[in-house]
């Protein structure tokens, strides 16, 4: 009897190591992500596309498909005709192209957003109407059109404020805080060359309050917080000096979920009658006990990606499809509360 328990054990975990997946995603993520899905008992072969990638990754799970991440008519069907079980895509421009879309429409299983959420990010006033929409706080701030604008804008302008441009909010670039207008001004002549270029300038308000970064996945129903990092962490991209927080133990995780995460979620089913089931990844100002959002993106990211794959003991193949399959609820993660620490090296010239 316990012969065959042990055979039918062993064939059970046979079948679980049959799983295939595709991972599309962006350069500083992708070596985290990889690394943690090879660890997977659960998979027994990860297809990547090559020519994205400047380095290739060695393992006996991985295969490489002769396909760009940006040619997602091919990788759909790939996965289409193969059968994979999980399409995971955390790749910019996979997503921008709706690679999500496509495959939901071959009724492919796929991790990522959608075309229409993703567009989102891309745009900073876009992003404060739909903000505003979902009733969630904004930051005030002021579109400008033009260098001469700005420079208006700057004279008449309560200080301290933030200057940002929309190809920094396309690339996540930090933005200093300026506190006079001599600083203003000097800032628009080293980004803004010319006095007729079209790039569109953020004048934004600043609040003193504690900046954060948050974590969470979600099958659409059950939100499950993962990571929580405070200001050094996000500022000097440092994991060895301020260590991020698991999401649980932070003292403001129900403020965060209902002032920001949940009307988000109900905005998006609202807007695009879409159920979303993904990551979302969001910084904040918490100002008098009010969160207010500074930006959020539906990918994973760095630095977080890296210290999230180092820290969760839980298998995050089960964890993503869980996610898909909408039974996120059924899942409680395991954490390693060690100490990391990641060393990177660089070719000195």
């Amino acid at each position: 009897m316990k012969q065959k328990l042990l055979l039918l054990l062993c064939l059970v975990s046979e079948v679980y190591a049959q799983n295939t997946v595709i991972l599309l995603a962006d350069n500083p993520e992708l070596g985290s992500l990889l690394e943690k899905l090879c660890e997977s008992s659960e998979i027994k072969k990860i297809y990547l596309a090559t020519n994205s990638y400047s380095a290739h990754f060695h393992h006996e799970k991985i295969e490489y498909l002769l396909l760009s991440n940006r040619d997602i008519y091919s990788i759909s069907q790939f996965a289409t005709q193969e059968n994979v079980d999980l399409v995971i895509v955390n790749h910019s421009t996979a997503l921008q192209n709706g690679i999500i879309n496509l495959l939901n429409h071959l009724s492919s299983p796929c991790f990522g957003a959608h075309q229409e959420i993703i567009s989102l990010e891309s745009s900073y006033e876009t992003s404060r109407i739909f903000f505003q929409e979902c009733g969630i706080p904004c930051i005030p701030y002021t579109v400008c059109t033009s260098k001469e604008e700005a420079k208006k804008i700057l004279h008449n302008h309560s200080y301290p404020l933030i200057i940002k441009t929309d190809m920094m909010i396309h690339t996540q670039k930090k933005s200093p805080i300026i506190s006079t207008e001599h600083e203003g001004l000097l800032w628009l002549n080293q980004y803004i060359h010319n006095s007729t270029d079209d790039t569109i300038i953020i004048i934004e308000d600043v609040f003193e309050g504690e900046i954060c970064d948050l974590m969470i996945m979600t099958d659409g129903t059950v939100i499950l917080p993962l990571l929580y990092s405070n200001k050094e962490t996000i500022v000097f991209r440092n994991l060895l000096n301020t260590k991020p927080l698991f999401f649980e133990q932070h003292k403001d995780r129900e403020l965060i979920i209902s002032s920001i995460i949940e009307p988000l979620l109900r905005g998006l089913k609202n807007k695009f009658n879409i159920t979303y089931k993904g990551v979302l990844h969001v910084s904040c100002s918490i100002v008098n006990n009010r969160p207010i959002p500074i930006h959020f993106t539906f990918k994973f990211k760095n630095p977080d990606t890296a210290y999230l794959m180092n820290h969760i003991k839980t298998d995050f193949f089960t964890l993503l499809q869980s996610t898909v399959n909408e039974t996120i609820g059924n899942q409680t993660i395991e954490w390693d509360h060690r100490s990391n620490i990641e060393i990177i090296l660089d070719k000195i010239s």
